[in-house]
C-alpha cells in the first residue's frame, strides 16, 4: 500500500484546538490501497514526519477556506511547506476542494466568490464527457495560468480540476470521499495519480 500523507482542518471544541479528518476518508483510502498518515496542524511534528516516514504522495484535504480567505494559518503553513517537499522531492500531491484552491493561491491564481456551486449533485465536464460529482465551495476561479492544464470544468465555466504542467500536482473541487458509492473514476483517478 503507498503511504499518503493527508492534511486535516482544525477545530475547536471544548476549548480544543482539534485536528480532524472526514472518517469517509478512510474507507475511500481502503479502495485506492492507501495507508493515510494524518498531518497535524504543527510544524515541528510535520518536519518529524518528513525525516521519519515514507511519503508515497500528499494529499491536501477539504474543508473549510484556506488563510488568504479567512480560514486558518496553521493549517495553510502546514499546506505550504507540504507544496514546498512535494516540488523539491518530486512527491505526487492532489489538492481536494479546499486543497485545490490552496494550490491556486500558491501558484497565484485569484479566487473569488461563485455562485451555485454548494450543492450535493452538480453536471461538470471532466475531458468533455459530463460527470455528476458535489460541489461544497464558495471561491473559485474562471481564470488560470501558464503552470496548468485545466481537465474539468463547470458548465458555468468554474474550473473544476487543474493539473500542473511540471510538477506532479493535482487539483479537483469535488469531494470523492463523500460520494457513495465512491466513483470509480475517482478511486482509479487517485490510484493512478499515487502510483
Amino acid at each position: 500500500m503507498k503511504n499518503i500523507f493527508i492534511t486535516q482542518r482544525e477545530s475547536i471544541a471544548s476549548n480544543e484546538i482539534r485536528d480532524c479528518l472526514d472518517n469517509r476518508w478512510f474507507t475511500f483510502f481502503d479502495k485506492c490501497k492507501i495507508l493515510p498518515t494524518l498531518i497535524p496542524n504543527n510544524k515541528s511534528t510535520l518536519n518529524n514526519y518528513i525525516s521519519d516516514f515514507q511519503c508515497d504522495g500528499i494529499v491536501l484535504s477539504g474543508g473549510g477556506n484556506i488563510h488568504s480567505l479567512g480560514g486558518d494559518k496553521r493549517r495553510d503553513d502546514i499546506e505550504t511547506l507540504l507544496i514546498e517537499y512535494s516540488i523539491n522531492e518530486n512527491i505526487p500531491l492532489i489538492g481536494v476542494c479546499r486543497g485545490m484552491q490552496k494550490i491556486q493561491d500558491f501558484f497565484g491564481i485569484p479566487l473569488k466568490k461563485v455562485e451555485g456551486h454548494i450543492q450535493e449533485k452538480q453536471e461538470i465536464y471532466i475531458n468533455k464527457e459530463i460527470h455528476e460529482v458535489n460541489s461544497y465551495h464558495e471561491y473559485g476561479t474562471y481564470q488560470n495560468n501558464d503552470n496548468f492544464e485545466i481537465w474539468a470544468i463547470g458548465k458555468d465555466k468554474v474550473i473544476k480540476a487543474i493539473q500542473h504542467k511540471k510538477f506532479l500536482i493535482s487539483g479537483i473541487m469535488w469531494h470523492p470521499e463523500r460520494i457513495s458509492p465512491n466513483r470509480n473514476f475517482d478511486i482509479n483517478f487517485f490510484r493512478e495519480f499515487f502510483k
